[in-house]
Parts: C-alpha cells; structure tokens; sequence
C-alpha cells in the first residue's frame, strides 16, 4: 500500500491519481459491457455497446497521455476506429441489426461446432 500515494494539491487530486482513475473508468466500461455481452445482457451490434466500448478506449487513451505507453495506444487508438465504425454501420443499415438467439433453421443448429 506504499507505493498508492495520493495527494492533494489546493483541494484537487494529484495529477497522476486523476488519470489513473479516468483510466480506470475506461477499463470498468470495457469491463462491464463485455461482460453484459457474454451473459446475454447486450447485443453486440447494438449502438449500446458500440459506443461503451469506444467511451472505455477513449478513456484508457486518456489516461496514456500522462504515461504514454505505445503498444496500449495503438489498440485504444484501433478500438475506437471500429467502435465508430461499428456506430456508423448502426446508423448506415437498413434493416436492425439484431442477432437471433435462436437458430434459423435446424440444418444450421446440427452443423455448429460446440
């Protein structure tokens, strides 16, 4: 617990605490919504999660500013073009997109793999 220190500085939080916590934020969004996905609380071509997501890569980008790391920036960076990309497909479609949790038909359901 030393090495969590978190100051003050005129009634504001230190700096680096402050991008630690827009960062964490991010990574509860990224967190939270994929899990709402894989336990059937969310659709993932739903506008819904597609904004989630690019909110948490912009949040988790946010906070590299203060200490930069590339790796993690170029998948934020990635991460936020396909959430846009999943917003404008959204947006651009025809028809909802809606993935059925049921199978179409019962030749489908006997040819996937489990």
């Amino acid at each position: 617990m030393d090495n969590i220190k978190m100051e003050f500085t005129s009634g504001l939080i230190d700096t680096a605490v402050a991008y630690d916590l827009v960062g964490l934020l991010g990574v509860l969004l990224y967190v939270g919504s994929y899990s709402a996905l894989q336990l059937g609380r969310m659709d993932g071509n739903s506008l819904r999660y597609c904004v989630l997501n690019g909110c948490a890569a912009t949040l988790v980008l946010i906070s590299l500013f203060y200490n930069f790391n590339l790796a993690s920036a170029v998948i934020q960076v990635v991460w936020i073009t396909v959430s846009l990309l999943g917003v404008y497909r959204y947006f651009t479609s025809k028809k909802p997109m809606m993935i059925s949790r049921q199978p179409q038909s019962t030749a489908w359901h006997k040819n996937t793999i489990r």
